[in-house]
C-alpha cells in the first residue's frame, strides 16, 4: 500500500512539474515575441485595424490600466464604424457595452482589481505598450491572414486571432456572452470573401527623429504666414475695407490652418507608428 502511495504521488508530482512547465514556456514565448516580427505585423494593418487599436488604446487609458490587453482591442474593434468584426458581433447582438461588462466579471472571478475608470483623463497620456497576451493575438491574427491567403491583416483577421485563443480574456468575455466561435469564425470568413472594403495602407519608412523635426518646422511656417496674413487683413479692413481681398484672405487663413491639421495628423500617426514597433 504504501509504495502504491509512493508511487501515486510521484506521478502527480511529475505532472505538476509537467504543468508548470508547459505554462513557464508558454509565457515564455508570450513575452518574447520577435520585435522585427510584430513590426512587419503593423506595417500589414488596413486603416480600419488601426483605428481599432487606436481605440483600444483609448480605453485602455480611460480604465486606467498599465497595458492594452485582448479586451480592449476587443472593445476597439466593436467602437470602430464599418468594420467587418464589428458588423459580425453587432449581428449576434453583442456590443462594446456587454463585452466590457463580461471582461470585468471575468478579471473580478480571478480575484483582481475591476478596472476603475480615470476621470479627465489627458487623451494624450505616455505610450501604452502590449499585454503578452495581446502580442500573442496579433501574431495569431497574421497566421489567420496567411492562411486565409491575405496578405494584409484586417479587423477580421484581428477577431479570429482572439477566436484561435480561448484562454485570452477577449474570447472569454465573447464567450460569456453567448457567441459561438465556430460560427463567428464561418462568418468573418465569409464576409472577408463577399464585401471587403478595408483600407490597406501604404507600407511606410521607420519614422525618426528628423522627420518630426521636419514637421515641426513647416508648421512653424504656416503658422508665421497666417499671423502676417491675419495681421494684413487687419490693417486692410481699418484702412480702406476691401471685403472681397479681405474674404480672400480669411479664405487663405483657412487653408493654412487645415494644412496645419494635416501635418499635425501626419505627425500622430509616425508617433503611432514608432509607439507600435517599439513596443
Amino acid at each position: 500500500m504504501d509504495i502504491l502511495l509512493d508511487l501515486s504521488s510521484r506521478i502527480a508530482a511529475r505532472k505538476a512539474v509537467a504543468l508548470h512547465e508547459s505554462r513557464r514556456k508558454e509565457l515564455l514565448l508570450l513575452r518574447n515575441p520577435s520585435r522585427l516580427f510584430l513590426r512587419m505585423l503593423f506595417e500589414r494593418f488596413t486603416e480600419e485595424a488601426m483605428k481599432a487599436i487606436m481605440l483600444a488604446e483609448e480605453d485602455t487609458r480611460r480604465f486606467g490600466h498599465v497595458y492594452v490587453a485582448t479586451d480592449h482591442i476587443l472593445v476597439g474593434l466593436l467602437l470602430g464604424p464599418e468594420n467587418i468584426a464589428a458588423k459580425v458581433l453587432e449581428s449576434i447582438g453583442i456590443n462594446a457595452k456587454d463585452a466590457r461588462v463580461e471582461a470585468i466579471k471575468i478579471v473580478g472571478q480571478r480575484g483582481f482589481n475591476e478596472p476603475i475608470e480615470v476621470e479627465k483623463m489627458e487623451t494624450r497620456a505616455i505610450n501604452i505598450p502590449f499585454g503578452p497576451r495581446a502580442k500573442h493575438i496579433l501574431e495569431l491574427s497574421y497566421e489567420e491572414a496567411r492562411k486565409l491567403g491575405h496578405d494584409y491583416i484586417g479587423c477580421g483577421h484581428l477577431l479570429l486571432g482572439m477566436l484561435s485563443d480561448e484562454r485570452c480574456l477577449a474570447a472569454q468575455s465573447l464567450a460569456n456572452c453567448g457567441a459561438n466561435a465556430s460560427n463567428m469564425r464561418t462568418e468573418v470568413i465569409r464576409m472577408m470573401a463577399e464585401n471587403n472594403n478595408e483600407t490597406v495602407l501604404e507600407r511606410s519608412c521607420e519614422p525618426n527623429v528628423v522627420d518630426d523635426a521636419q514637421i515641426d518646422e513647416e508648421v512653424r511656417e504656416r503658422e508665421k504666414k497666417i499671423n502676417l496674413k491675419i495681421q494684413e487683413r487687419y490693417k486692410l479692413m481699418c484702412e480702406s475695407p476691401d471685403f472681397e481681398k479681405a474674404g480672400s484672405l480669411l479664405g487663405e487663413i483657412k487653408a493654412l490652418r487645415m494644412e496645419i491639421y494635416h501635418l499635425q495628423a501626419k505627425k500622430e500617426k509616425q508617433i503611432m507608428w514608432s509607439r507600435m514597433w517599439s513596443c
